[in-house]
């Protein structure tokens, strides 16, 4: 595999960046009903993908025991992550944020990238579980993430693009939220195209998104 298809940091450091849009989260945790939380938390999980469809490249894996430390600022959250196993690979992050003891949200998960190789692409999946606890609420939240793939790696014009189903879901008030990354399908225009809707308690959809574009 060609060392160019990787990006200038490891996997720890693009983890980090699920939390650029963390003012999102602070929102959800002082929404004051759950659809509208659940909204703000599905927005979040689409701003984790809005640099994706610019990016070419996949990030270096990282060393065993390597771990990545950043915080805001202003201190108020601060997130870890550590490469816990080598084969395979598995990272795991812990993030806790806001003003208070404890955390008004505490975000956590693990990770085992599993590629799959397909002759001219190759497959990223994260394979693993992701929560966020809103801790004033009582309420957890687990999603799944989108798969990356890494096209024309033959030629050396290689593209990168982003697809797949990701659920949000609250087990406490039964709302959910499913987004659809598009395959672009080789129209690099097409990029990022998503469709989203939001589902309260009676599995009734009380929002739509049917043509969304993530924009970085």
């Amino acid at each position: 595999m060609p060392a160019t298809i990787n990006e200038p940091l490891d996997f720890l450091q693009r983890l980090a960046e699920s939390f650029e849009y963390v003012s999102l989260v602070d929102a959800a945790a002082a929404a004051p009903d759950s659809v509208t939380r659940m909204m703000l938390v599905a927005v979040w999980q689409l701003s984790c993908y809005n640099s994706q469809p610019l990016r070419e490249g996949k990030p270096f894996n990282p060393l065993l025991g390597e771990t990545y430390e950043w915080s805001t600022p202003e201190g108020d959250v601060r997130y870890l992550c550590e490469q816990v196993s080598h084969h395979p690979p598995v990272s795991a992050y812990h993030t806790a944020g806001g003003i208070g003891k404890p955390h008004p949200w505490e975000a956590q998960g693990e990770f085992e990238i599993k590629t799959k190789f397909w002759g001219k692409s190759i497959e990223l999946i994260m394979d693993g579980c992701e929560s966020l606890k809103l801790n004033s609420r009582g309420e957890e939240y687990r999603w799944n993430r989108a798969t990356i793939c890494v096209n024309d790696l033959i030629f050396g014009n290689y593209w990168a693009e982003l697809y797949g189903k990701v659920k949000v879901q609250c087990k406490k008030t039964g709302d959910k939220a499913v987004l659809t990354l598009k395959p672009c399908r080789g129209k690099l225009e097409r990029r990022g195209e998503f469709e989203g809707s939001v589902f309260d308690s009676h599995d009734r959809e009380v929002s739509e998104h049917p043509d969304g574009v993530l924009v970085s």
